[in-house]
């Protein structure tokens, strides 16, 4: 998402005014901006040659043209046009003209950041982070053992998971406070959103479910049963279908929601203990972390089969997170500290990056330079630079960091 650029929408108005004996004391309104936007452009004052005294024009209460005698104009710039009064210069004569107004309306610029939101278990907080300074800005207190988060496209609201009391936390980034608590399965894990932002998929583990929330009312409009102990959820860019890891399957499986039906259409055997998946921009893959074996399977979602053999990672893998551009994933290895970069043109392992203790989560930004790591066992988070694949800086955050999620969040 890209942040938009200053924009000028122009506006022109001409207004004949004839002042009467009423308007002698205060003139005549031919113009009013007061609560627009700021308006700045070229004022014409126009005194037709019928009127019998000199015509002034005020902006705002401060004379801005005049005197204009009978039969002549004046023009004059003015950087921020609001009310423009026109009246006689001779007490009791009326004035006869026009006003004409060519001038652009100015609206602010956004203010825009790139912002990583980052759940942290322990304390049921949610920590801000600005990427550009890798600081704290904000602590959101959510819902009980908060796990992941999942942004909605226009970077307007977070969706947090709360394990420990079966809830979804709905925070307004234009503020960073809750607006809605929705109440889902047992124990969610994982979500995801549709690429329009209208559907929230939460992988509930505890009863084997799938929520789908409504995020124009935020309320659940559906619950799917998938397999055992479901726990996260990928969403493909059409929306078409979800891919759901089960955690608790013996052996490894995945299971594929038709999101029309809300209805499970296919189950995938992968590796020992699915725990993350992560769909490529183009929707023809996904990539699943087998928390078990230390592998990551690639499943072609045309076929919903395997493609080549299991990318060997480290050790139990939990997450996984492409890169936009779908060049690159990267595997947080929870037992071994460190993530794992996936070149995913011929997926293998191109880089071991060492992060904190007990990695969980990964995410990376929107350009695709920076990818962030929560570290569960120290309270950090680790930010990788990721033409360099090395660990540039550590930020402090809250207790037992689980879940992360990144986007471009705009305001003003």
């Amino acid at each position: 998402m890209c942040c938009p650029d200053l924009q000028f929408v122009s506006s022109s108005t001409c207004e004949s005014f004839i002042t009467t004996a009423a308007d002698v004391a205060g003139g005549v309104t031919v113009f009013n901006n007061a609560s627009g936007p700021v308006l700045s452009g070229y004022v014409t004052l126009t005194n037709f040659a019928a009127s019998a005294a000199s015509a002034f024009l005020a902006n705002n209460g401060i004379n801005i043209i005049g005197p204009v005698a009978p039969g002549n104009s004046q023009t004059v710039f003015v950087p921020n046009i609001g009310t423009l009064v026109a009246f006689s210069a001779i007490a009791g004569l009326s004035v006869t003209g026009r006003v004409a107004v060519d001038a652009a309306r100015r609206f602010p610029v956004p203010t825009c950041n790139i912002l990583a939101y980052v759940t942290n278990y322990g304390d049921g907080t949610v920590s801000v982070i600005d990427t550009a300074t890798n600081m704290v800005i904000s602590t959101v207190t959510v819902g009980l053992q908060p796990v992941d988060a999942v942004l909605t496209p226009n970077g307007t609201r977070v969706y947090i998971t709360n394990e420990g009391d079966g809830t979804v936390s709905v925070i307004d980034t234009a503020t960073n406070m809750i607006i809605a608590t929705v109440t889902v399965g047992a124990n969610p894990q994982g979500a995801t959103i549709t690429r329009d932002g209208t559907r929230v998929y939460v992988a509930n583990s505890a009863d084997g479910t799938v929520s789908v929330i409504d995020t124009a009312t935020n309320m659940v409009i559906a619950t799917v049963t998938v397999g055992f102990l479901p726990s996260d959820v990928g969403i493909t860019p059409n929306g078409t279908r979800a891919y759901v890891p089960n955690f608790g399957s013996n052996p490894g499986e995945v299971s594929v929601i038709n999101t029309a039906t809300n209805l499970v259409i296919d189950t995938i055997i992968v590796g020992a203990f699915p725990s993350g998946v992560a769909i490529t921009p183009d929707g023809t893959r996904a990539y699943v972390t087998n928390y078990g074996d230390g592998t990551v399977s690639v499943i072609d979602t045309a076929t919903n089969i395997i493609i080549g053999a299991p990318v060997i990672v480290g050790s139990n893998p939990l997450a996984i997170s492409l890169t936009r551009d779908g060049t690159r994933a990267y595997t947080t290895n929870s037992t071994d500290g460190t993530i794992s970069v996936i070149d995913t043109a011929m997926n293998v392992v191109i880089a071991t990056v060492t992060v904190g203790s007990t990695p969980t989560d990964v995410g990376t930004t929107p350009d695709g330079t920076k990818a962030y790591v929560a570290n569960f066992g120290d309270g950090t988070v680790s930010v990788v630079d990721a033409t360099t694949n090395m660990v540039i800086d550590t930020v402090s955050v809250g207790t037992n960091p689980l879940g992360i999620g990144i986007g471009t969040i705009c305001r003003g």
